[in-house]
């Protein structure tokens, strides 16, 4: 699992990756938004996402203004190559 705090808010950093998303072909097969009763003021969006047919995680947590991203890959599925990529991606953010 990879974290990233990002200094957007959670609506900049959804555009953003989906542009990036698409320009290096992984397709978001869904966009889950996720209601906590227990927790004020936070949103929190699951994308599920596709490359070459390989499907991870991102987990979206909004806090204050700011964006902690994570990626959750399925054991054994990526290689260290597109993980990378995957990674570098948050970092552009």
């Amino acid at each position: 699992m990879i974290y990233k705090t990002i200094e957007k808010n959670l609506d900049e950093t959804l555009k953003f990756l989906k542009k990036e998303f698409e320009k290096n072909n992984i397709s978001i097969l869904s966009i889950e938004e996720k209601k906590e009763g227990k927790i004020q003021n936070i949103k929190l969006l699951i994308l599920t996402a596709e490359k070459d047919k390989k499907v991870f995680k991102v987990s979206l947590i909004e806090k204050q203004g700011k964006t902690i991203a994570s990626i959750i890959f399925p054991k054994k599925v990526f290689s260290e190559k597109e993980k990378d990529l995957i990674k570098n991606l948050l970092n552009k953010v």
